[in-house]
């Protein structure tokens, strides 16, 4: 058993951390944010491209939240947000 009493609990908000986030990569300069359809996430050996909309972006990483239906567990949990995303960490093609 794990000795718990050294630790506090902290609790972040959701939107706390978004806006605090969003403010901080805003400030950068070379983040874009982009609202679109994401219909497609593909891997290759050099990272991922996604198309969205009319564009496809390629990142060495990409992180997709998008919920997949297929994918789920014998036990379906609904997905936290409602709204899905994907993140792409590079710059348009």
């Amino acid at each position: 058993m794990v000795d718990l009493r050294a630790y506090r609990y902290q609790m972040i908000r959701g939107i706390d951390f978004y806006r605090f986030v969003r403010e901080r990569l805003s400030a950068r300069g070379d983040v874009d944010f982009v609202q679109d359809q994401v219909t497609r996430v593909e891997e290759d050996e050099d990272g991922a491209r996604v198309s969205a909309g009319s564009h496809t972006y390629r990142g060495k990483w990409v992180f997709d939240r998008r919920f997949n239906l297929r994918k789920r567990t014998r036990a379906p949990r609904c997905p936290r947000a409602s709204l899905n995303w994907a993140c792409v960490i590079s710059n348009r093609i």
